[in-house]
């Protein structure tokens, strides 16, 4: 399939720094990136010139990221408004593309990713991060030394969720599956 699984600087917009009166060379093709934390993405290769035969050309290179994930230790409220940002641009870019968000600990009041262009915001633990008052003493050698067993404590508490991971892959699995929409098959499967 020529893909690339994994960290990827992933196609955000593009966009021709030009004018008629300064047409910018080869129309100043211009693309814009997007470090993406996981994707399945495929490589994109790009040229524009204003000659049909491409002696004068630019040329870039880049990824379409077909899933992209976002992934956060803890989740607030700007956070999510960023990844809802980049998850319209990733989906203005490539309709077809999901975008999902996986962080370890809950910072904020949930709200319903429906609205947004998020596909899903997945929790990896059942639990809300450590509140700052305790987190505070982290900062110091001497201050994560003592709090070292009550943190280990929390973390056994909390253990990653296997079921978020597999709901995750599963998502995966279903944007790989053959979809086409030929005649015959919608024809089969009744809807489209």
């Amino acid at each position: 399939m020529n893909v690339t699984v994994g960290p990827v600087k992933a196609f955000s917009s593009i966009w021709f720094d030009s004018s008629l009166i300064q047409p910018g060379f080869a129309g100043g093709l211009q693309i814009r990136t997007k470090d993406q934390d996981f994707a399945i993405s495929k490589p994109l290769y790009l040229r524009a010139s204003h000659s049909s035969d491409f002696q004068e050309q630019v040329s870039v290179s880049t990824h379409l990221a077909y899933i992209a994930a976002e992934c956060k230790t803890n989740l607030d409220k700007t956070m999510f408004q960023e990844a809802c940002a980049t998850a319209r641009d990733l989906k203005t870019a490539i309709p077809s593309a999901k975008y999902y968000l996986l962080c370890e600990w809950r910072d904020m009041t949930p709200v319903s990713s429906r609205t947004t262009p998020i596909d899903e915001v997945l929790l990896l633990r059942e639990a809300k991060r450590i509140s700052s008052n305790i987190r505070h003493n982290f900062s110091t050698y001497k201050g994560r030394q003592e709090a070292r067993e009550a943190y280990l404590e929390f973390l056994n508490k909390y253990p990653y969720r296997l079921k978020v991971f597999e709901r995750f892959i599963n998502f995966i699995r279903q944007m790989l599956r053959n979809d086409s929409l030929d005649e015959q098959t919608v024809l089969e499967r009744g809807y489209f």
